[in-house]
């Protein structure tokens, strides 16, 4: 091994017995580990679906035996036994991708020796063709894919570590490559691992490189046509060999945000993005000896994202810092693998829908399996309600057909013949609560004078009466919650505005009130001398005549200063 393991072994040789920044869980999140046997010295394991059964399987690089190992998976978290393919020499990283516009997946293997990156196109069924090799820079130590010149073919990004360059090889969509083009990172800066993703906003995607000699990162924005910005740099701790890194959210402010391994450091830095390709300063997290590789997921359900750290160390372990949701982290948590653990891959190995992890034991030749003890919900509709429901669930209750968003419990019955709400019931049947319960039909009232039942599909209410009109009785005759004004006595003298009184409240003595805001006005008063009403220019009886018009109320007389007659 030379480059990156060179330096790593010296470091680990003088970190032995040492345990850094960290716990040992006393609620495990993962079951102990199962070991799978594979090449020599493996430093890189991927995931994805290589047979096209609908279950993740593994692919690890094999730096000590030039070759990649496949083993498939059998969707509860075994796998088969691994099959070996040749690459180049000292393959140190494999990136699953469709580079042949096929529905096989194909590999991309960078190989440190000899300079080049393999590319292994799939059969579909788990098996790969004879590699073919494309060149890059001098000492590649990682590839990503991604379509960096939007023409629909996914391309190759490789980080150069004796150069201190990425190289990007353009897909032709057949499953070749161009030549590749150069892009540095900065002088003296020896790029570990790269990172691709969306990091300013655009819609272009961009490159981030871990640069182990001068312990920081370079963050390479995307013009969009395969060709990137000149390199900016983020600062780190000095000295802490920044072995890896990896692009998440780790806050709700939709910016990406990027999270470095330090291996020199015993730590993880956190760096969280503005959104236009610069970063906060990096905040650091203790992550046990020597953090070699990260990745980010949500491994306890709670919808944050967390961190799985491989370690390299004789004793083997991989590190998770559960995410608080606002970009800050938990102490990390310790889970035994084998030695050297020196990448690891997260996926829902089992197909239990919460994410497990793979971790590539460099000094044992094997591939552990860590399967998530968490019961997530299984809600494949995404209808909130899982099948069987449990805590992780948006909502409680079982849901009768998960393949279905519109039957759950949470659902209205309906006259089809199916159980909607899951309650072990259908309305055809006649079983549901509003089977014969009250309704208002096509009227315009508000009175629930039929019933309801299913005809066919159709929910149907019996209400077949006429409107039913408010009429003068002190009653809600229509059903809409309220009298009419014209029935209320609101001036208290025991008469209401409507003509025809028809209730039998006692205190209304009867309607025709010519003005319900006046007790001194309503049909049972006088207006006459005798009264005294008149002169005070109403209508005392609701007689529709006022003062001089009434019979018995005489006409004023002249006052002095009335107007005399002409001549």
């Amino acid at each position: 091994m030379t480059s990156r393991g060179t330096v790593l072994g010296t470091f680990v040789l003088l970190c032995v017995g040492i345990l850094i920044g960290g716990v040992v869980q006393a609620d495990p999140l993962f079951n102990p580990q199962m070991p799978y046997s594979v090449g020599s010295e493996p430093g890189w394991v991927a995931v994805g679906d290589l047979d096209g059964d609908e279950d993740l399987d593994l692919v690890v690089a094999n730096e000590g035996s030039d070759n990649v190992s496949v083993l498939l998976g059998n969707g509860t978290g075994s796998f088969a036994a691994a099959v070996d393919y040749v690459a180049g020499t000292e393959p140190t990283c494999v990136a699953v991708g469709l580079f042949d516009a096929g529905d096989a997946p194909d590999l991309a293997v960078a190989n440190e020796t000899t300079n080049d990156v393999s590319i292994l196109l799939g059969n579909g069924d788990g098996t790969f063709k004879a590699a073919v090799n494309y060149s890059t820079g001098s000492s590649p130590t990682s590839v990503v894919v991604g379509d960096v010149n939007e023409d629909g073919d996914l391309d190759l990004v490789v980080s150069n570590w004796g150069d201190s360059d990425v190289s990007v090889l353009a897909g032709n969509g057949d499953g070749t490559f161009q030549a590749a083009d150069d892009y540095g990172v900065g002088m003296y800066t020896y790029p570990s691992e790269v990172a691709i993703g969306y990091l300013d906003g655009d819609s272009h995607l961009d490159l981030a490189t871990s640069n182990q000699f001068s312990s920081d990162l370079s963050v390479l924005l995307g013009n969009g046509d395969g060709s990137f910005q000149t390199a900016e740099i983020c600062d780190l701790e000095d000295n802490t060999y920044a072995s890896a890194v990896a692009i998440g959210h780790l806050n709700p402010d939709g910016y990406a945000d990027l999270v470095v391994s330090n291996e020199f450091g015993h730590d993880v830095s956190v760096l969280l993005g503005n959104g236009d390709g610069t970063f906060q300063a990096a905040k650091d997290y203790p992550a046990g000896t020597a953090p070699f590789s990260v990745g980010i997921e949500d491994l306890d359900l709670d919808g944050n994202a967390d961190l799985a750290v491989a370690d390299w160390t004789n004793t083997g372990v991989v590190w998770v810092l559960l995410g608080n949701g606002d970009g800050t982290f938990q102490t990390a948590e310790s889970y035994a693998t084998q030695t050297k653990a020196s990448s690891v891959a997260i996926g829902d190995l089992d197909n239990d829908y919460v994410q497990d992890l793979a971790v590539a034991n460099y000094g044992s030749g094997t591939v552990s399996v860590l399967l998530n003890l968490k019961e997530a919900c299984n809600d494949t509709d995404g209808d909130g309600y899982g099948s069987p429901s449990n805590p992780s669930c948006m909502y409680t209750g079982d849901d009768c057909d998960n393949d279905n968003p519109d039957i759950n419990p949470g659902a209205s019955e309906m006259c089809n013949g199916v159980d909607d709400d899951c309650n072990g019931n259908t309305a055809d049947g006649a079983h549901e609560a509003w089977i014969g319960a009250s309704c208002d039909g096509g009227d315009t009232d508000f009175c629930e004078e039929g019933t309801y039942s299913c005809e066919g599909a159709a929910q149907v209410c019996s209400d077949e009466t006429d409107d039913t009109v408010e009429v003068c009785d002190g009653l809600d005759n229509d059903c809409d919650g309220q009298i009419g004004d014209w029935e209320t006595d609101e001036d208290g003298d025991h008469y209401v505005q409507c003509i025809s009184w028809e209730g039998t409240d006692p205190d209304i003595y009867a309607g025709g009130d010519c003005n319900d805001d006046d007790a001194a006005q309503n049909p049972g008063l006088e207006e006459n001398l005798a009264a005294g009403n008149c002169g005070d220019g109403k209508d005392n009886d609701c007689d529709n005549l006022v003062d001089v018009q009434e019979s018995g109320c005489p006409a004023p007389e002249p006052g002095p200063c009335a107007a005399v007659p002409a001549s």
